[in-house]
């Protein structure tokens, strides 16, 4: 028979058995809390470090914006630092390295060099913080550090600088001599300015140093410039006549293209390619070196303009054309300003050396309106010429239709680059366009819808439309008077033309009275792309 456990022994077991239970119920408190507070601070660490995360993006995106001429990593590290504290990282610290410093960070296809291409404006933000903790500080930690780092990319710049190089780019120097093409391009330095640009045709000398000064805008390797030039013929580096001095690929070199710009000539009738002293004057290639010129039994005048002299001073007088001389005789050959095939040859440049991240900007620069094209058929060898025979001018462009007359409003283009082939995509044959086109929203009321009033206007507008479907950001710099006042013809042709060409791809026209102006203008586009990076 089992004897009964004795009263005071179960009294003692229940008080053994409390005092296990608050023991157990403080180490599971202490665990609980131990745990809540790990919890608390991996969170607090969690949150710590995604803000940090968001905030160095913000901060590598600040200082890609601060990539500009003449930048120092402290200023890069500032703007970035800036933006940590801006966004409550605790005593941030921040280092900035760019291509620069580290140059594999611009190897982008991991082949162990830096190609031309692959030039980018790449900024790395590494940061760093503490996060304070809120319960482990029991147990003797108060912090942990923690970094994160981001790559962000300030746009590249790629542009084309697309200029006129016509005779009437001498139009601001007084009459005579001074505006011979084939005397001041050649005129050496020291002359009034010097500074390395060879030649003193005036307004051509004036973009040439706007030209130059806006290089100091942009930074190299990582932006590049290509130059591209045009008379009635276009010179660049695709042309058939790359090579000539006239132009210049895109390319990251400034010295080649500061040297390039400063050395362009103006189109001088003759030889061309090499302009000294020995193509100068009457005793170069002029006019009166035409068989039957000065005595009027000229029978076959040669294609293209001459340069023409007062025979008893010598003073050169304006350029003639030989060719529009005799009875039903064309203009054709002798026009000056191929602004669209220009803007053609610039979309060419991009296609030539691609970089798809790069901005691609085109500045052009006339003091005429179009009155040349290219037909790339080869069916016409001096363009789209729709008038323009004898001395009938507005030479190769229509005399613009207003509809209803005197309403101002004028049936200003026909351009017709909307033509698609079979797959629904725009084509480039430029010889097919308008031609035997029928749509009414081409046609002019009176005058057959036939595409014979295809002209040099009209390519313009196409080639203006080629870069806006190419996403290639225009600006337009008008110089001169013949630009506004462009008599006979429409007299907007000129400005009308440039202010389409700006608008159609994004961009803005700037008009300049004289070449004095110029440089402004130049450094206003500077600022304009620069504000189009930092969207």
């Amino acid at each position: 028979m089992e004897m009964p456990t004795p009263k005071s022994s179960r009294t003692e077991n229940r008080r053994r058995e409390k005092g296990q239970v608050l023991i157990i119920v403080v180490f599971a408190i202490i665990g609980l809390v131990a745990f809540i507070g790990l919890v608390v601070d991996l969170g607090l660490v969690y949150i710590g470090y995604g803000n940090l995360r968001r905030s160095v993006d913000a901060a590598a995106l600040a200082a890609s914006l601060q990539y500009r001429e003449g930048y120092t990593i402290a200023g890069l590290e500032a703007a970035a630092t800036e933006f940590l504290t801006l966004n409550g990282i605790y005593d941030p610290h921040a280092t900035v390295v760019t291509c620069e410093e580290q140059p594999m960070l611009c190897d982008t296809n991991g082949d162990g060099t830096v190609s031309d291409t692959e030039h980018r404006k790449f900024v790395q933000v590494i940061a760093s913080t503490e996060v304070q903790l809120a319960f482990l500080r029991v147990v003797g930690i108060t912090q942990v550090p923690l970094s994160a780092e981001a790559v962000s990319e300030a746009a590249s710049v790629d542009v084309v600088l697309v200029i006129d190089r016509s005779e009437s780019m001498t139009n601001d120097a007084p009459a005579g001599d001074a505006r011979d093409p084939s005397k001041c391009n050649v005129n050496p330095p020291p002359y009034s300015g010097g500074g390395g640009f060879s030649g003193s045709c005036d307004p051509f000398t004036d973009v040439k140093r706007a030209a130059d000064a806006f290089i100091d805008q942009l930074f190299f390797p990582y932006d590049r410039v290509a130059v591209v030039t045009f008379d009635r013929d276009v010179h660049c580096s695709t042309c058939s006549n790359a090579g000539d001095r006239l132009s210049l690929a895109l390319t990251s070199d400034e010295h080649d293209i500061r040297t390039r710009i400063r050395n362009l000539w103006v189109f001088q009738a003759g030889n061309d390619v090499n302009p000294d002293t020995g193509n100068a004057g009457i005793a170069g290639w002029s006019c009166e070196d035409i068989t039957g010129f000065l005595d009027g039994t000229m029978d076959h005048p040669p294609a293209g303009p001459c340069r023409q002299y007062d025979m008893a001073t010598e003073n050169f007088l304006y350029f003639n054309c030989p060719s529009a001389m005799l009875p039903g005789g064309s203009y054709e050959s002798c026009t000056s300003t191929n602004i669209g095939g220009g803007l053609a040859a610039a979309a060419n440049e991009f296609a030539d050396s691609m970089r798809e991240e790069a901005l691609w900007v085109t500045i052009l620069l006339t003091d005429g309106a179009a009155n040349s094209s290219t037909d790339s058929s080869g069916n016409l060898p001096f363009g789209f010429c729709s008038g323009g025979l004898g001395t009938t001018q507005p030479y190769c462009r229509d005399r613009e239709v207003q509809s209803p007359a005197g309403s101002g409003n004028y049936l200003q283009t026909r351009h017709c680059y909307s033509i698609l082939n079979a797959g629904g995509d725009p084509i480039m044959d430029n010889h097919a366009m308008c031609m035997g086109v029928t749509d009414s929203a081409w046609d002019i009321p009176g005058i057959a819808d036939d595409g014979s009033h295809y002209d040099a206007d009209d390519y313009a507008r196409d080639m203006a439309d080629w870069l806006s479907m190419n996403n290639v950001l225009t600006f337009s710099i008008g110089l001169g008077n013949l630009v506004t006042n462009s008599n006979p013809g429409d007299p907007r042709d000129g400005e009308q033309l440039l202010k389409y060409t700006a608008g159609v791809t994004g961009g803005l026209y700037y008009y300049a009275p004289t070449g004095d102006q110029l440089r402004a203008i130049f450094a206003k586009i500077a600022d304009n792309i620069a504000t189009r990076l930092t969207r």
